[in-house]
């Protein structure tokens, strides 16, 4: 493999470093075109989608997809608790017919609930035994529907509960705990519960307070990661939105990204998280700062389509689907960084990766010094006792200087970080890894070897 010269090399990563990082989504070969609603993984290797036809599987981080469930498919909700239990709410696009489960990892697959009245768009586990699915029966007016199992999802019965302020179908759920939860209606009502769902509080209508929006938007997804907070977000015709609380659902603020429509939105925790819609050209999002702020992600190739749906594994691991058969993976997606000492260095340092040479992940850790804050005012990102974060970004190039990976790209504290490159998908070969941070650009080599 022919090499630049080191001063031609460092050359090229100097412009390079200039560009703007963006984390990488690569499109994965699928066996087939057909429309993809769903995808759930329950690890990195591991996960189902659900096609417009049939319900896929792998077991090998998507080398293989193995066909399932080959008389049916069609979801709008689906739940994969591990790696033998998976639902979906099977719908053909005309009628609803039912839950389907799975409990030997898809060999056999049973209708569980024979109810076609109405139609699914969500379900959520508490436990191994006790369940929710929520949707709607279209009528006029629509009425929303809650069904619970308390039996691991053999048999089902509905809820009595009625949610007068929504006049649409419940379109998602989110649980913290077996008791508190809450739901979004497709107009953006939103509702709480305190006692596992027997009765509903209404919240909000944040659908219908969007800035700048007369009237409301649709609402596709809602998540909770604690008590006190959540998001809500969805949208239609070139307008998005996400909704964020951290009262509890008393009152939200509102980010308006671009795009056309958000169909999930997946939170790791209070400050990191995906969102994922059918803009052409793709829509997948990432927020470092709890949802005020949004940055487009990279897509290798760009489609033509966008995405329906997103499953997020952790920092680094993540999957989207689409129609024709269209598939995206990160194995760079998130930061894994590990706080390796209260000291605070005196300086920036770049360390070797290890292992290297090595197949196909490795860990690079760098320390950033603390810098004292140069006034007496409080900065947003500053550290306790005075220290300021700094914005950092740590790339991946190839021998040619082309820029192939983003594992850093924000502000950090100072100490030792770590990060995990999983090189799974890429060819054997020599690369380059470059931290930037304050005035400092320090960068080492690395083998990848298959």
């Amino acid at each position: 493999m022919r090499s630049l010269s080191k001063k031609s090399l460092a050359f090229v990563l100097l412009v390079l470093s200039s560009r703007t990082a963006m984390t990488q989504w690569v499109q994965q070969p699928f066996p087939t075109s057909e429309a993809l609603w769903r995808v759930r993984f329950v690890s990195a290797s591991t996960g189902w989608i659900v096609g417009h036809n049939h319900v896929y599987k792998t077991t090998n981080a998507g080398i293989t997809w193995e066909r399932q469930d080959s008389s049916y498919g069609g979801a709008f909700a689906s739940l994969a608790l591990n790696e033998n239990v998976m639902f979906y709410g099977n719908y053909n696009g005309i009628r609803f017919r039912g839950i389907r489960r799975t409990t030997d990892g898809g060999v056999s697959w049973q209708t569980v609930d024979p109810d076609t009245s109405f139609y699914c768009t969500d379900i959520k586990f508490t436990s191994s035994q006790t369940g929710f699915a929520v949707g709607g029966i279209i009528t006029t007016p629509t009425i929303q529907v809650v069904h619970k199992t308390i039996d691991g999802g053999t048999t089902w019965f509905a809820l009595s509960t009625r949610f007068a302020q929504a006049r649409d179908e419940l379109e998602a759920m989110t649980f913290i705990d077996a008791v508190r939860a809450w739901v979004v209606s497709y107009d953006g009502v939103v509702f709480r519960t305190t006692d596992g769902g027997d009765t509903w509080t209404y919240q909000d209508s944040v659908g219908y307070h969007v800035p700048g929006i007369a009237g409301w938007l649709p609402t596709r997804d809602i998540q909770f990661i604690n008590q006190d907070s959540g998001w809500v977000a969805g949208g239609i015709s070139g307008n998005n939105f996400v909704a964020r609380t951290t009262t509890g659902g008393a009152s939200w603020s509102y980010a308006t990204p671009r795009g056309t429509s958000i169909r999930e939105i997946r939170m790791l925790d209070s400050r990191v998280g995906w969102y994922a819609g059918p803009t052409i050209g793709g829509l997948l999002c990432r927020t470092t700062d709890g949802g005020a702020s949004w940055s487009s992600q990279q897509l290798s190739p760009q489609p033509l389509g966008g995405f329906e749906s997103m499953s997020i594994i952790d920092q680094l691991n993540g999957w989207a689907v689409g129609p024709s058969g269209l598939v995206y993976k990160t194995t760079n997606g998130g930061v894994v960084f590990a706080q390796e000492g209260k000291d605070y260095p005196t300086g920036f340092r770049l360390f070797q990766n290890y292992p290297n040479p090595f197949n196909p992940s490795t860990k690079i850790s760098f320390t950033l010094p603390a810098r004292t804050q140069p006034d007496r005012t409080v900065q947003a990102g500053t550290q306790a006792g005075g220290q300021v974060s700094g914005f950092t970004s740590l790339k991946i190039y190839d021998v040619l200087g082309r820029e192939v990976a983003t594992l850093v790209n924000e502000e950090l504290g100072p100490g030792r970080h770590s990060v995990v490159w999983d090189a799974a998908a890429f060819v054997s070969g020599v690369y380059f890894y470059q931290l930037s941070s304050s005035n400092f650009v320090q960068t080492r080599k690395l083998m990848l070897i298959r």
